[in-house]
Formats: C-alpha cells, sequence, structure tokens
C-alpha cells in the first residue's frame, strides 16, 4: 500500500467515526455511568463499528483482492461476525452465556480454518500441539477476545494499545507476509481515525462492537504470523503485556478469592490507576511501557527466538508487580479509597 492510501483511509475512519457518533447521539445509543464506570456524563457508543466498517473497506479497496479472497483474507472477515454480535449487544444487552456461545462458534471455525495452532518456536524447541492445540487455539482466541472488552474502561487505552501491537506487528511481518502486515497497518490507521473522538476527551466509546472485534483480530493476526514466522509467537505476546498481565491477574485473583469473577466491576489496575492519577497519566504511562520496555523485549525475542521464554517471564514480572501493587482484583472498600 502507497502513503496516500493510508491518508485516505485515516480521513475516512475519522468521517465515518463521526457519523457513528451522530448516529449513537441520534437513537440515543449511549453508556450510561453506573458505580462501575470510570466516566461521569452519558456517552456514545458502538464507535468501534467505524474501525470495523473502514477496516474492511480498506481491504476490498486497498489490498489485492486475491488476498481477501484466499484462506487468511476469509478468516480476517470472519471477525465480522463478533463486531456484529457486539454491536447487537451494545444496543439490546445479551447475556453473557449468548455472547460466549457465539464467540466459541466463531472462534471454532477460525481454528478449523487455520488447522489448529500453528507451529511455533519457544527458545531452541519448536512446538506442535496437533489436535489438542484446536482447544489451546480457542482458549487463547477467547481470551484474547474478551480481555481487550475488560481492558476498554479509560480514555484512549483500548485504541491506543491497539495501534501500537498492531504497528508492531506490522513491523515483523512487511518481509515475510506484506499482505497481512498491510492488513495490520489498515486496522491500526482505522482505530487510529476513531482515536481522535476517543482521547484526549472521549466524545464517543469503542463499546463491544469494537473492542471484542479488535482483540479477536489482533489474535488472529498473530496465529496467521506465526505461520510465516514461527518465531512470532513470543514477541506478540509480549506486545500485548499490559492487557494480558492486567486482565489475566485481576481474573484469576477474583476466581481464587471467591469473588462472582463473572459479574461487571472496576477493579482493574489500569482502573485503580486512572482513579488515582487521572486517565492521561495512565495513558501515557502504558505508552511508555509499550515503547521502552515490551517492545525492546519483542524485538529482542523475535530476532534471538532462544531467548524467547526468559524474555517473555522479564518482560512480564515488574507488569505482575505493579498490578499487585495497585491490588488489581480487590474490590474498593468504600467511594474515598482513591
Amino acid at each position: 500500500m502507497e502513503i496516500y492510501e493510508f491518508f485516505i483511509l485515516l480521513l475516512f475512519a475519522l468521517a465515518f467515526t463521526g457519523l457513528v457518533r451522530f448516529y449513537a447521539l441520534k437513537v440515543e445509543l449511549l453508556d450510561i455511568p453506573n458505580q462501575r464506570s470510570s466516566h461521569q456524563t452519558p456517552t456514545p457508543k458502538s464507535g468501534g463499528l467505524a474501525v470495523v466498517i473502514c477496516f474492511y473497506f480498506a481491504l476490498l479497496v486497498f489490498i489485492a483482492n486475491a488476498y481477501w479472497r484466499s484462506a487468511e483474507g476469509v478468516i480476517l472477515a470472519l471477525a465480522l461476525a463478533v463486531a456484529v454480535l457486539g454491536f447487537w449487544d451494545d444496543k439490546h444487552n445479551l447475556s453473557a452465556s449468548i455472547r460466549l456461545l457465539f464467540q466459541l462458534l466463531v472462534a471454532g471455525l477460525i481454528m478449523l480454518m487455520l488447522n489448529g495452532l500453528p507451529k511455533f518456536t519457544v527458545g531452541p524447541f519448536t512446538i506442535d500441539l496437533a489436535w489438542p492445540g484446536y482447544l489451546l487455539g480457542l482458549i487463547y482466541l477467547i481470551w484474547m477476545l474478551n480481555l481487550f472488552n475488560f481492558m476498554d474502561g479509560t480514555d484512549g487505552i483500548a485504541g491506543s494499545e491497539a495501534i501500537f501491537v498492531l504497528s508492531a506487528l506490522a513491523g515483523f511481518l512487511q518481509w515475510s507476509a506484506p499482505s497481512l502486515a498491510n492488513a495490520a497497518l489498515c486496522l491500526a490507521v482505522s482505530t487510529l481515525g476513531f482515536l481522535f473522538w476517543n482521547w484526549p476527551r472521549a466524545r464517543i466509546f469503542m463499546g463491544d462492537a469494537g473492542s471484542c472485534f479488535l482483540g479477536l483480530q489482533i489474535a488472529v493476526i498473530i496465529l496467521i504470523g506465526v505461520k510465516h514466522l514461527p518465531n512470532l509467537m513470543i514477541p506478540g505476546l509480549i506486545l500485548m503485556g499490559v492487557f494480558i498481565v492486567d486482565a489475566s491477574f485481576t481474573l484469576v485473583y477474583r476466581m481464587l478469592s471467591g469473588q462472582k469473577w463473572h459479574q461487571a466491576h472496576c477493579t482493574h489496575a489500569y482502573q485503580y490507576a486512572a482513579r488515582k492519577y487521572g486517565h492521561d497519566k495512565v495513558l501515557w504511562g502504558v505508552w511508555a511501557i509499550n515503547l521502552f520496555w515490551l517492545l525492546p523485549f519483542a524485538i529482542g525475542t523475535f530476532y534471538m527466538p532462544d531467548t524467547g521464554m526468559i524474555g517473555l517471564l522479564l518482560a512480564y514480572a515488574p507488569l505482575l508487580w505493579f498490578v499487585n501493587q495497585m491490588r488489581a482484583g480487590r474490590e474498593v472498600a468504600s467511594s474515598n479509597e482513591y
């Protein structure tokens, strides 16, 4: 793709997000604040719908037809079903069981088309999980989809995380899988157009239509990328470190402490940090961690695969310490605690 095509896509994403916001206001598709919210005023939601439409527009117009009609293109297209479900959930508040059942169906189809989890390298070893890889891949897709949704709770955090991860993945893939790299960049640019409306003050939220779609699409791009580059799995997990560590630690703590872990809550580390330091400081902190801590580890483990597991552990260790220090997973004792 040419630079001017990305610029056209950015303008399209900016304009279309504005149109989605106008629609959300007109039909009163609003996120109403409650005791678990990080915002204080009713705000339009489902802005991620613009990201979805702009991404598929880019696939159809800017990327060769032969690619999006290929197996990889079809796999990327399957995530559209999750976006449609998310938009419906934004409007009608579907039950968790219906959402999970539908997500399992889509993730199962993706794993069938991928023929299970691709072979990937961990240190000096090449891992081929054969049929158990289908189950592990299914769990991976569902978790990535939902953790992105869990972490979409403060201004700009989900959009900026997606832009960072997708841009880095595109850099790794540009020589071995240029069409996939272009697809990742198209999704990053589409998200950037949305981010102008979501930060520094959110005028529209991503909603499940966007967060679930982005989480699944990033997970899928990593898996397809691993088919081209078996050493991409560990760098991909490192790039997602902030979201994986916070969401996973919080969920496990809530489960082990006997809380109703499946209910909505606001006890992630980033949510505590936002209440204590403010949304903007948290966002800048996440960017600093991504650029100056996680990205160097991702690059190092990509070019030196033998260091993969050590690099992953070293990259995650301070993140685990931080989320524990922020008391992730613990219920707030009172409204004045932070």
